[in-house]
């Protein structure tokens, strides 16, 4: 070997160790969605008593929904003010700043839930299809031209600390923090201890923090990343906004838990009587066997127990730090059936019994019965068949940006009922919790789509989508957002995301999907061949009216037409003649429900003394792409 080759050798090997040295952050590996986060799960609280579950879980009304959607004992917000420090680059954020002794009091503060580009921090951008950072999957930072957002704000990192006490009713039991949504990645401590990490912005992180806490006061700490690789999937037609920007809240169960359950039923050809299964997951959080028993419970519209008990387990043995999976089955006869017009809510109410009989947990939801089957190439609910009149919907506030609030939620499901309008597609994300809970009472068919779009990479060979490496995450999203929302009558379809090209990965999501969920259709554009239901963007009225006449197997769906955003939707009639005169025509989803417009105050006022605003859309803020 010559004194060259073993140089090079060397200049190699050195690459090496300092590659292996120097490895990607996890918000830039594709293989990284989280570290230390609980599995997913229906969502709901935990109560202590049938009594106290019942009375939680009744309401007829959307402000009392509002009023009641965190009434139990085991809850406490982390909603409020909290220290915050931004930076323009994570090599400039405060990296000590989760120690216990960190020196905060210069820090500012800012409301959580919030989007913190609307206090002044950052940039928001608004953009479709090209990407606001580098377009080198999974790398977030790197070149870009000079006159993008990107080029002062390579990925702006926010910091936030506050403290909290945990209620003494709850030394027994395990404590778990709940971020509803934090856009894009984050870092969590509590006590100066690290306790994990998430990413996909749209859909709930638990972490069990029982083990970080002390008595008294606690500090927690959270490093939010505005651009991750989970950014490259999330490239929708929106504003780009950052922070936690939903709920946080504690919560907390008993250390042997009911950790999720699903409630399924299925009506029979008379679409009459009802076969229930409940199937739950307890979970043994101590190092010693247990045995315990599953009861369910079924109330009436009235808030009248039914049947009591609908079914149970019988004694369920389960191992030491271990959890055991059993389902209940139960018959139900001739239930009120719960559709778009008749939208019927019972409750259904799961308790976990010790070997004395005495209750440990429960859990709850309102639930409707109603059965989906496609078949005569038509959509149908409890036998009829039924046309989505629906709309796509951002959650978008002119004000609070995507910190949206239930009176908003409300306003928008008036204004749907008002206008005819009975489904909604959750675009292209899943949506805040007592969304669902509103879509059920009000009585709206909702088509949950999974947080998957990376549209700038176009639909080739460069499509996530075909990428081995990005099939966790991918997957990872679809069957979160199935545990969170499987309980609610009013989600219909399961949509697996939007304008992410073809591929593999919608193979395995849909395997995925429906190894949990089998009871309703799965659709996704991009690829119609992994979907059930077919579908398409755009299509001109002729074009559409060729789909009705074809004697193409799948029902067809429109999932997006009559492009609405600063215009006057223009021919409705004559897609709806059309709609209505093909019976495989299943309806479609305008684009889309309310302009994304910021409004944006000038520093002047109106002749009558008010401030003088206008909405802001994308090049307002100087943003670019």
């Amino acid at each position: 070997m010559t004194a060259i080759q073993k140089g090079l050798m060397v200049m190699v090997l050195g690459v090496l160790t300092v590659q292996g040295l120097w490895a990607a952050p996890d918000w830039e590996d594709e293989t990284v969605i989280g570290i230390n986060k609980e599995p997913a799960r229906a969502s709901g609280l935990s109560f202590g008593s049938v009594r106290s579950a019942l009375a939680g879980l009744q309401w007829t009304t959307p402000q009392e929904l509002t009023a009641k959607r965190y009434a139990s004992d085991y809850y406490q917000s982390l909603n409020g003010d909290w220290k915050f420090h931004w930076v323009n680059h994570p090599d400039q954020r405060p990296a000590d700043f989760f120690h216990t002794d960190f020196d905060d009091r210069a820090w500012d503060t800012i409301p959580v839930p919030s989007n913190w580009e609307l206090y002044g921090y950052g940039t928001p951008i608004y953009v479709n299809i090209t990407y606001p950072h580098t377009k080198n999957p999974p790398k977030v930072i790197g070149d870009v031209p000079v006159y993008y957002t990107a080029k002062r704000e390579p990925n702006p990192v926010g910091s936030y600390r506050r403290r909290f006490t945990v209620p003494a009713g709850w030394s027994d039991k395990e404590v778990f923090v709940h971020f509803a949504g934090v856009s894009s990645a984050f870092y969590l401590w509590v006590n100066g201890q690290k306790v994990g990490y998430s990413q996909g912005s749209r859909l709930p992180a638990e972490f069990n923090i029982t083990d970080y806490l002390k008595p008294g006061t606690n500090d927690m700490a959270v490093e939010v990343y505005r651009w991750s690789d989970g950014s490259y999937l999330e490239d929708q037609d929106f504003w780009r906004l950052s922070g936690i920007y939903r709920d946080v809240f504690l919560f907390a169960t008993p250390r042997v838990q009911l950790w999720d359950y699903f409630v399924q039923s299925d009506l029979d050809p008379q679409y009459r009587d009802a076969d229930v299964a409940v199937r739950a997951v307890i979970r043994n959080l101590t190092d010693t066997a247990t045995t315990r028993k599953v009861v369910a419970h079924l109330v009436g519209p009235d808030g009248v127990l039914l049947q009591s008990p609908l079914c149970d387990s019988g004694p369920v043995p389960i191992a030491a730090a271990r959890q055991t999976e059993v389902t209940l089955r139960g018959r139900v006869s001739n239930p009120a059936k719960w559709t778009s017009e008749t939208p019927i809510l019972y409750t259904v109410l799961v308790e976990v019994q010790d070997v004395n009989g005495e209750t440990t947990e429960v859990k709850g939801t309102r639930y409707g019965f109603r059965k989906i089957e496609l078949k005569d190439r038509q959509f149908h609910i409890n036998g009829v068949p039924i046309l989505l009149k629906g709309v796509n919907r951002h959650e978008h506030d002119p004000d609070r940006g995507q910190a949206i609030t239930p009176d908003s939620m409300i306003r928008d499901l008036d204004l749907f009922k008002q206008h005819n309008i009975n489904t909604v597609r959750n675009s292209h994300y899943p949506n805040q919790s007592i969304w669902y809970d509103l879509c059920d009472l009000y009585g709206i068919y909702v088509i949950d789509e999974a947080n998957v779009e990376s549209h700038g990479m176009g639909y080739g060979r460069e499509s996530l989508g075909h990428a081995a490496s990005w099939e966790i995450a991918h997957t990872d999203r679809m069957e979160r957002m199935v545990h969170a929302h499987k309980n609610h009558p009013s989600v219909v379809i399961w949509s697996m995301g939007n304008e992410a090209g073809p591929g593999r990965n919608f193979a395995a999501g849909r395997k995925a999907i429906l190894a949990i969920d089998q009871s309703r259709p799965i659709h996704y554009e991009r690829d119609n061949s992994v979907a059930d239901i077919q579908s398409v963007m755009y299509p001109s009225v002729e074009w559409l009216e060729n789909q009705g006449r074809s004697d193409s197997p799948k029902p067809f769906f429109v999932c997006e037409y009559a492009h609405a955003m600063g215009n006057a939707i223009g021919n409705l009639k004559e897609y709806w003649d059309v709609f209505e005169t093909y019976p495989r025509l299943i309806g479609g989803c305008i684009w889309d429900w309310v302009d994304q417009g910021l409004r944006k105050y000038t520093g002047y006022t109106n002749p009558d003394g008010s401030p003088e605003w206008f909405f802001a859309y994308g090049g307002d803020y100087g943003d670019w792409p």
